[in-house]
């Protein structure tokens, strides 16, 4: 079973759930999940897929992107290659998106780094100036 039936079947059987249930919620019923916490679960779930799905997922990808450039093809398999690369772009990340998100939170300390320096450089030249006129 490929991922996108797993997560609509999922889907479909949580949703008759919570549609059948009489009650209404509240904020509070709710537990308060980190947009960080739901990422990770995510990423820890989709690693769960196994090395033979991931394969079949880049074979047909291949196959599809192929046929588009050699023949085009339908409304029906465009849809499913964009279903596709949004699946292989979850496995990619769930692999490789802690990384990239360390890269990225380092990358706004150094930005903020340097926007800190050049404030700093700013003040400087700013104080020199009014030195250099009170002479």
């Amino acid at each position: 079973m490929w991922l996108g039936n797993h997560f609509l079947c999922n889907f479909k059987q949580n949703l008759r759930c919570i549609l059948q249930q009489s009650h209404s919620y509240e904020a509070k019923d709710i537990p308060s999940i980190s947009i960080n916490e739901i990422k990770r679960l995510n990423r820890e779930i989709t690693r769960r897929i196994s090395p033979e799905e991931i394969e079949s997922l880049f074979n047909e990808h291949n196959l599809l992107v192929k046929k588009k450039f050699r023949e085009g093809i339908s409304e029906k398999e465009q849809k499913r290659l964009i279903l596709l690369r949004w699946e292989l772009d979850r496995i990619e990340d769930a692999f490789h998106g802690e990384n990239i998100d360390r890269l990225e939170s380092f990358l706004e300390g150094y930005e903020r780094f340097a926007e800190d320096i050049n404030e700093f450089v700013d003040h400087i030249r700013r104080s020199s100036k009014h030195k250099g006129q009170k002479r």
